[in-house]
C-alpha cells in the first residue's frame, strides 16, 4: 500500500513538472515538441523502471542482468529521442534523414548526458531508500557523502563548461553589444551603424524557422559585400535555464557575422511595440522577423523580406544604399 501511494505521488509530481516544462518550451515545431516530450518521458521511464523493478536485481546480486537491462533501456530511450531530434534537424535544414544523424554531436550532447544522469540519480535514490528502510544508517552516510561528491563534480563540470562558453567575446566579424539599451532607436544611433543601412534579424536559439534562414545569409552577404550595410541580430531570452549559453553557442555554430544583442525584456517589449504599432496587419510577435533602417537610422521596413527570398530582399536593401 505504501509503495502504491509513493508511486502515485511521484508520478503526479513528475507529470506536473513535465507539463510545466513542455508548456514553457519556446520551440513550436512538432518534431521539437515531440522530442522534448519523448526525452522527458524517457527520463521518467528510466527513473521508475530502476526504482520499482531493476534495482531489485542489484539487491539480489544479479549485477550483469541489471547492467544489461539498463544499457538496453538507455539505448531505446536515446535512439527514440535522437530520431525525433534528427527529424527536426532534417526538417529545419531541408536535408534527407540519415541514420548517421542519430549520432550528431549536438543530439548526443543534448540528450545522452540527461539520460545518464537520471540513470545515476535513480540508482542513488533507490539505494538510499533501501538503506533507510533497512536502517543501515552508517552505510547510508557513506553513500550519501559519495553521491553528493559525484553530483558536485558533475555540476562543476557543467558550470565550468558554461562559463567557458560565456567568455566568448567574438572576433572582428562577430561582435557583441553588451550595454542594455531601452529602445531600438538608441541602438541604431550607435557609431557602427551611422551612415549604413542596417538589416535587423529578430531570432532566438531554438527557433527552427530562424535557423533555417541562416543558410541563406551567406549568399546575401556575399552579394552585398563592400556595400554600406551592417547586420544586427536581436536575440530574445528563452525559457531554457542556460538560455544565454545556447545563444552564444548558436552564434558560433551558425557563424553569424555581424553585431549581436541579447535583448532584455524591456528592449524586446519596446521593439515589438514599435513593430506592431506600425504594422496594421501584424497582431502577434512571431519570430523570425526582419527590419530595415536607412542610413539616417530610421526604420523604413517593419517586415522586411527574409534572406531566403534572395533577389527580392537584395533589391529591397539596394534601394536604400
Amino acid at each position: 500500500m505504501k509503495r502504491n501511494i509513493e508511486l502515485v505521488v511521484l508520478v503526479i509530481l513528475y507529470m506536473l513538472l513535465g507539463t510545466f516544462i513542455i508548456n514553457k518550451t519556446d520551440e513550436r515545431s512538432i518534431f521539437m515538441l515531440l522530442y522534448s516530450s519523448c526525452l522527458y518521458i524517457s527520463m521518467g521511464a528510466i527513473f521508475f523502471a530502476n526504482l520499482y523493478f531493476l534495482f531489485s536485481l542489484f539487491q539480489k546480486g544479479q549485477l550483469k542482468r541489471y547492467l544489461l537491462l539498463n544499457l538496453f533501456l538507455l539505448a531505446i530511450t536515446y535512439f527514440t529521442s535522437a530520431f525525433l531530434y534528427a527529424s527536426w534537424m532534417a526538417d529545419v535544414f531541408k536535408n534527407k534523414f540519415l541514420v548517421s544523424h542519430l549520432f550528431h554531436p549536438t543530439i548526443v550532447q543534448d540528450s545522452l548526458p540527461l539520460l545518464v544522469f537520471v540513470l545515476f540519480f535513480s540508482f542513488i535514490y533507490a539505494g538510499i531508500k533501501h538503506l533507510i528502510l533497512a536502517r543501515k544508517f552508517i552505510l547510508l552516510k557513506k553513500i550519501t557523502f559519495y553521491s553528493i561528491a559525484v553530483i558536485f563534480i558533475i555540476g562543476a563540470v557543467f558550470f565550468i563548461n558554461m562559463q567557458m562558453d560565456l567568455k566568448y567575446k567574438g572576433d572582428q566579424q562577430t561582435m557583441f553589444i553588451e550595454h542594455q539599451y531601452q529602445s531600438l532607436d538608441e541602438v541604431l544611433q550607435l557609431p557602427q551603424f551611422r551612415s549604413k543601412v542596417v538589416y535587423i534579424d529578430l531570432w532566438y536559439s531554438s527557433c527552427s524557422p530562424c535557423i533555417q534562414e541562416f543558410q541563406h545569409l551567406v549568399s546575401l552577404k556575399e552579394q552585398l559585400k563592400g556595400k554600406e550595410i551592417a547586420y544586427l541580430y536581436l536575440a530574445r531570452e528563452t525559457s531554457h535555464p542556460n538560455s544565454r549559453q545556447r545563444w552564444i553557442n548558436a552564434v558560433k555554430k551558425y557563424n553569424l557575422q555581424g553585431w549581436h544583442i541579447y535583448m532584455s525584456k524591456p528592449l524586446e517589449q519596446q521593439v515589438w511595440k514599435t513593430i506592431l504599432g506600425n504594422q496594421q496587419d501584424s497582431t502577434t510577435a512571431a519570430y523570425p522577423r526582419y527590419l530595415l533602417s536607412d542610413k539616417n537610422g530610421n526604420l523604413v521596413s517593419y517586415d522586411a523580406k527574409r534572406p531566403s527570398t534572395g533577389k527580392v530582399v537584395i533589391a529591397q536593401i539596394k534601394a536604400l544604399l
